[in-house]
């Protein structure tokens, strides 16, 4: 049975922090509230997304089974767009065994900044590989909206 954690009462950033590293067998993560701290949470799984299994650093073990993450917010939260990127493998890492599987992101009720045209082409290209979803209040898919608009 896998792990799953729901957040969904404001909680500190560290509190939060600190569950996260003490589930290492997480493979299922809903944020359900106003979650503030999308950029930390999303630059990190980037930075960790090849996992080191015999190292005792946690900053080097975090959430190594996680393959879905799900982010509903109600107040249109803003993070960086290419914090995404950076949490997904590349298409020549997929194979690897140490990268960490996360296959699944899905984010709703967002209301967006822009996306730019190169980015609108590496989220659209991430979407082909992975189940990507983001939806703004209106459960349109930004992605595809962008990439139609600066494509077509």
């Amino acid at each position: 049975m896998p792990v799953v954690i729901i957040v969904s009462r404001r909680q500190d950033k560290l509190e939060i922090d600190s569950i996260l590293q003490k589930t290492p067998r997480l493979e299922i993560l809903r944020l359900s509230y106003n979650f503030l701290f999308f950029d930390n949470l999303f630059e990190r799984l980037g930075h960790t997304k090849f996992i080191d299994k015999s190292s005792l650093d946690p900053e080097m073990t975090f959430l190594p089974c996680l393959h879905s993450l799900q982010c509903d917010n109600d107040q249109g939260v803003h993070f960086s767009w290419h914090l995404i990127s950076l949490m997904f493998a590349s298409a020549a890492e997929l194979d690897s065994p140490d990268s960490r599987p996360l296959c699944k992101l899905s984010i709703s009720s967002f209301n967006p900044r822009s996306i730019d045209k190169r980015m609108a082409r590496q989220l659209w290209e991430l979407q082909q590989r992975y189940q990507l979803t983001i939806r703004d209040e209106n459960g349109a898919d930004i992605i595809e909206r962008s990439y139609k608009k600066h494509f077509f």
